[in-house]
């Protein structure tokens, strides 16, 4: 498909220009929308080889390395990545994201913060705000940032799985069943959104 053709162009231009960090780290995204998170993780660390102070590439190591548990050296990445750059809104709302995991809630609630405040239209930054607010049954504000990062991106169907949770712990099963619904419409194979919507199906079934 359209990616297999978007790799061998990536490789093509690594083959003429072997030493160029920036398209290492592109090629690296492009595995990781591809769910090959080992592939991505070695072109992230070969375009941190070729440039140590690339924030993007810091930052997207981090988050495959927090997705396959590694969480202290996703930690490093994170804190690498605001060494470098402190006023990476992104790198901020992954280090919120990474602590949010850790059950470091409030330290996870104050990067998330900074990071909307360097960067207010960031959808990914409300999106984990709002998960460490449902974590502190906070639902309402939780809610607001959900909507807030699907009107900043309206394929977020991350955004619409947790928006779900929170209509779900609120009882307004109608609204939830929408989102859980939207979520698998734009993510067919969301393992979440299905085992959420199947266990809304059953408990309203009850």
């Amino acid at each position: 498909g359209h990616r297999d053709e978007a790799v061998k162009h990536y490789e093509t231009a690594l083959r003429i220009n072997p030493t160029h960090a920036g398209i290492y780290n592109n090629l690296g995204n492009l595995y990781k929308t591809m769910g090959r998170a080992d592939e991505a993780a070695s072109h992230f660390q070969q375009a941190l080889r070729l440039n140590p102070n690339l924030v993007e590439a810091h930052n997207n190591l981090g988050t495959i390395l927090a997705s396959q548990g590694r969480l202290y050296e996703a930690l490093a990445c994170f804190q690498n990545a605001l060494r470098i750059d402190p006023l990476s809104a992104m790198a901020h709302s992954n280090l919120g994201n990474l602590l949010k995991n850790m059950g470091r809630s409030a330290e996870a609630e104050a990067c998330c913060k900074q990071a909307l405040r360097l960067n207010p239209r960031l959808p990914d930054a409300h999106n984990n705000l709002g998960t460490i607010l449902i974590d502190q049954a906070r639902l309402d504000e939780a809610l607001a940032h959900f909507q807030e990062a699907l009107r900043l991106k309206p394929s977020f169907f991350q955004a619409y799985n947790n928006m779900g949770n929170v209509y779900t712990r609120q009882g307004k099963h109608d609204e939830a069943l929408a989102c859980f619904q939207e979520a698998l419409r734009l993510d067919a194979h969301n393992a979440i959104a299905h085992s959420n919507l199947l266990f809304l199906l059953c408990y309203r079934s009850d």
